[in-house]
């Protein structure tokens, strides 16, 4: 998720045209524009859901395929250096926030042409700035930039999580058959009713968000009965622009319309500050939780389309390790371990650098792969090779186990 609401923008007139009000606040949701063709009237596109991200192969000017998020929380965004290397002037100053705490600097610039499959937007206005960095370094897989609300206001979108297919149809399409329901936009974000356990309130729609359910910190102070006896320690749930996202773990039950989703793996943020600490929302639903459905957003009409897949009834397993992992200047950085987790007992700290896991290469395996033996099952034991924070070499055996 990216919060373009904390934007100090310095080039106001190229921060209005990427979606931008002048006064900070991202435009709500206008009539649809014509500067976009998609000439059979409906396209699909296959993605690999990377880390719970949707991964679209996406050209530029003509160029690509490059690899983007599709992220409702977000917009039209692309790596500095990538803008670089196909010659995308950037002009203005800003900074953007996003899960963290910090914030990072950004520029404006414009694309000729942004496809996606058959569909082709012109002139079309992009941020520009740390994209590889901010979440390249997190995804598993490289990040080359986004793209939201812009694709998603112009064509009637659905993401078939079920199928690993985005599809965009054009405006007025009738959308695909489910449970239908309105939202609401607050500034580019979808919202919508919702529920956490008894509490009601108002949710984000984010398939940019690697978690289930995020809770947010004050909707957390003001009912505490929402966080379990047995909730984890404090450790690091997610990662983007502006740093780690910190939060408690738990399961909590969430529901949204007619559906009821127990034993949801809960991250209650413990931020102060970034978009986590947004004291209007209770809660950002992620892809955790959608990948259960077939998403079809309607932005012209206000409406979301839910059908569930054969993976609506599963209940979500996580990471058994207790670390959170990163790809930092070509290397497997341990970037959190969370206290009272398997990787603790291991003798993991933050810093350490892994070398081999179960004496494969760690680099060679690759982020998403190691996730995916972090993931593995109960009781069984990897064998670690790192590099301490000290510039020693040291092994550990990682057991596996639950602790969410």
């Amino acid at each position: 998720m990216i919060r373009f609401s904390t934007v100090r923008a310095f080039a106001v007139a190229a921060a209005v045209a990427a979606g931008l009000a002048a006064s900070g606040e991202p435009a709500r949701s206008a009539p649809v524009p014509d500067d976009f063709s998609l000439p059979s009237g409906s396209t699909t596109i296959p993605f690999e859901l990377v880390d719970n991200h949707v991964d679209l192969p996406v050209t530029i000017n003509g160029k690509g395929p490059f690899h983007f998020i599709f992220d409702t929380g977000g917009a039209n965004f692309i790596d500095s250096s990538l803008a670089k290397e196909l010659g995308i002037r950037a002009s203005g100053k800003g900074a953007i926030a996003g899960v963290g705490t910090g914030t990072a600097p950004i520029q404006f610039g414009r694309v000729e042409t942004l496809q996606v499959g058959d569909a082709t937007l012109h002139d079309q206005a992009f941020v520009v700035g740390p994209v590889r960095d901010g979440f390249g370094v997190s995804s598993g897989k490289p990040v080359d930039g986004l793209i939201g609300f812009e694709v998603l206001s112009r064509f009637v979108t659905t993401f078939d999580y079920g199928k690993n297919e985005i599809v965009l149809r054009a405006p007025g399409s009738t959308p695909p058959r489910g449970t239908t329901m309105p939202f609401v936009f607050n500034g580019t974000h979808v919202e919508i009713p919702c529920a956490v356990d008894t509490f009601a309130g108002r949710c984000t729609v984010d398939t940019g968000s690697r978690n289930a359910l995020t809770v947010l910190s004050p909707f957390v102070a003001a009912h505490p009965s929402i966080v379990p006896p047995n909730a984890t320690a404090i450790g690091a749930d997610g990662f983007g622009i502006g740093g780690a996202a910190l939060g408690r773990l738990g399961r909590t039950t969430l529901h949204i319309g007619e559906f009821t989703i127990p034993d949801v793996v809960t991250d209650l943020s413990t931020q102060t500050k970034g978009a986590f600490a947004d004291p209007h929302v209770a809660a950002n639903i992620g892809a955790g939780t959608w990948k259960r459905f077939a998403v079809t957003f309607d932005y012209a009409n206000h409406m979301m389309t839910l059908a569930p897949n054969a993976n609506y009834a599963a209940r979500e397993t996580y990471d058994r390790s207790g670390t959170f992992l990163i790809m930092r200047d070509g290397k497997i950085v341990v970037a959190d371990v969370r206290p009272g987790t398997a990787a603790a007992d291991a003798g993991l700290a933050n810093g350490d650098v892994l070398t081999a896991v179960d004496d494969k290469d760690a680099p060679g395996m690759g982020l998403a792969a190691i996730r995916d033996v972090f993931r593995g099952p109960a009781g069984t034991v990897i064998a670690l090779a790192f590099i301490a924070k000290d510039g020693s070499a040291k092994t550990a055996a990682l057991r596996l186990r639950d602790y969410v």
